[in-house]
């Protein structure tokens, strides 16, 4: 069962996601600045979960906590397309 705190995070992880797919339709500038802002904060959030999962504490930065999630994962950390 999951604690409330990561339960909250994770549905905040869902409202971002619908949030950045509802604005990826606009094509203009404020949309799509809205668009990548939402993915940016999702994509933070839910490197900031696997972590607290893992039981690492996060750093502060994106590459960091992008690294440390790397080095947490191992052998196990994959990234299609890349």
């Amino acid at each position: 069962m999951l604690d409330a705190t990561t339960a909250e995070r994770l549905v905040r992880l869902r409202a971002l996601l619908v949030a950045a797919q509802a604005r990826a339709g606009d094509r203009s500038h404020p949309g799509i600045h809205g668009a990548v802002v939402a993915l940016d904060a999702a994509c933070e959030l839910a490197l900031g979960l696997c972590l607290h999962e893992l039981g690492v504490p996060p750093k502060r930065s994106f590459p960091e906590k992008l690294q440390q999630t790397r080095d947490a994962l191992g052998a196990s950390w994959q990234q299609p397309g890349l």
